[in-house]
C-alpha cells in the first residue's frame, strides 16, 4: 500500500482527515491512550508488521487492567460489592465462567445462568421487589442483589442441597483421581464415642497414608462486619476463618480414630479455601504423572466443574426462594421472569424516569 501511495503515513496521522477509516484509527487509539500514555497514531504506523500480534496482546493487557482499576475505583465505598467481587475474581470463583457446556456437569438452565451472572456482576434481580420484607424470621428487608436469599434459612432444604451436591462432586473429583472415596455415614463419629454430635462429609482413602476425612462448608462472604462496614473486607479472611473453625472441631477427633482432616471450605461468591486448593493441585500433580499426562487439562477441567456446581446450586436456591416471596408463582420457573412483581416495578418507575437500576 505504501508503494502504491506514498503519503499513506500522512493521511493516517492526520487528526483532521475526514475519510472515516481514518477517523475510526483516530477514535480507537485515543481509547487506547486512555490506558497507555505511550501509544499514538504515529507511533502505531512505525510498528513492524510482524511486531502487531506482540502489541495487541500488550495493549489488550493494559485495557484490562486499566479497566479493572477503575471498576473497583467506583465500588471502592461499597463493601458488600468489594467483598463479592474479591471472593468471585479469583481463579476458582471465575472458572466456571470458561465452561464450555458441552456435558450435563457444565450445563446451566436459563433461569440459573441469570441470577448467576446477575451474582457475579452485582446486577440488581429483577424478581426482588426493592425494600421488600422475607417471610423468614425477624422479617428483615431483601437486598435486591439477593445476598439474604443465598443463606436465608426459609427453605433451608435449598441451602443442604447446595452442599450435598457439592460435596458429591467433590466424591467424584477424588474417584478421577484414582481414589477410593465415599460419603459418610451418620453414625461415623459414633462408633468411638456414643455421644459424639459431629458428621463429617466424606472419607478419601490414599495409598500409604491414613483415610481423610473432609467436611464441607459453603460460607457467604457478605458477613455482618462487612455489611457494616467494619473495616474493608479482604479476600480470603473468611475462608480462612473457617478452616481453622472447622480444624478446631474435627482435627483431635479425627486423630482419635487414626484418620486425618481436611476442611474443604467453599464461599457462595466463589473462592475455594486454600487448604482445599493445596490438596486440589497435589491430587492433580499426583494424577497427570500417573497417567504420563499434562495437568493443565486435569486442572481446568475440574476447577470449571466444581466452580459451575457452587453457582449453579446457588443460583438454583436464590431462584426457589424467590418463587415464594410474593403471591402468585409457586415455582422458580413457573412464569417469565417479565412478569415478576420486581420487574413490573422496575418497568413502571422507568416509564416514569425513576428506575431504581444504578449500580
Amino acid at each position: 500500500m505504501q508503494v502504491a501511495y506514498p503519503d499513506i503515513k500522512d493521511i493516517l496521522a492526520d487528526g483532521q482527515c475526514s475519510l472515516p477509516t481514518v477517523r475510526a484509527l483516530h477514535t480507537a487509539v485515543q481509547q487506547l491512550f486512555e490506558f497507555d500514555k505511550e501509544i499514538s497514531v504515529k507511533s502505531l504506523l512505525r510498528v513492524e508488521v510482524t511486531q502487531i500480534p506482540k502489541l495487541q496482546h500488550i495493549s489488550y493487557r493494559k485495557v484490562r487492567e486499566g479497566k479493572k482499576a477503575q471498576f473497583l475505583k467506583s465500588i471502592e465505598s461499597d463493601n458488600i460489592a468489594l467483598a463479592i467481587v474479591g471472593s468471585g475474581s479469583t481463579s476458582f470463583g471465575s472458572a466456571w465462567v470458561e465452561a464450555v457446556p458441552k456435558a450435563a456437569a457444565f450445563v446451566m438452565a436459563p433461569p440459573e445462568f441469570r441470577t448467576a451472572m446477575r451474582n457475579r456482576l452485582l446486577i440488581p434481580h429483577p424478581q426482588i421487589v426493592p425494600n421488600s420484607q422475607c417471610s423468614c424470621k425477624g422479617n428483615p428487608t431483601l437486598d435486591v442483589r439477593g445476598i439474604h436469599l443465598q443463606k436465608c434459612k426459609r427453605l433451608h432444604a435449598e441451602t443442604i442441597k447446595t452442599h450435598d451436591i457439592l460435596n458429591e462432586d467433590i466424591i467424584q473429583f477424588h474417584k478421577s483421581m484414582g481414589l477410593l472415596s465415599y460419603k459418610i455415614q451418620e453414625d461415623h463419629f459414633r462408633i468411638l464415642d456414643p455421644s459424639c454430635g459431629l458428621r463429617g462429609d466424606q472419607i478419601v482413602h490414599r495409598a500409604g497414608q491414613m483415610p481423610m476425612l473432609l467436611d464441607v462448608t459453603v460460607s457467604n462472604v457478605v458477613t455482618p462486619d462487612v455489611t457494616n462496614k467494619i473495616g474493608k473486607p479482604l479476600t480470603g479472611v473468611k475462608a480462612k476463618s473457617r478452616e481453622v473453625e472447622k480444624a478446631k472441631k474435627y482435627q483431635e477427633v479425627c486423630r482419635a480414630m487414626g484418620q486425618s482432616f481436611l476442611p474443604v471450605v467453599f464461599e457462595s461468591q466463589g473462592l475455594a479455601g486454600g487448604q482445599f486448593l493445596l490438596h486440589f493441585d497435589k491430587l492433580i500433580a499426583r494424577r497427570a504423572e500417573e497417567i504420563g499426562a499434562s495437568s493443565a487439562p486435569l486442572k481446568i477441567y475440574w476447577s470449571r466443574r466444581l466452580s459451575l456446581t457452587l453457582q449453579r446450586s446457588v443460583a438454583q436456591a436464590i431462584n426457589i426462594r424467590m418463587a415464594t416471596l410474593y403471591t402468585g408463582p409457586t415455582g422458580p420457573t413457573a412464569v417469565d421472569e417479565s412478569v415478576w412483581p420486581g420487574v413490573v416495578v422496575s418497568q413502571s418507575q422507568t416509564s416514569l424516569g425513576s428506575s431504581h437500576w444504578e449500580l
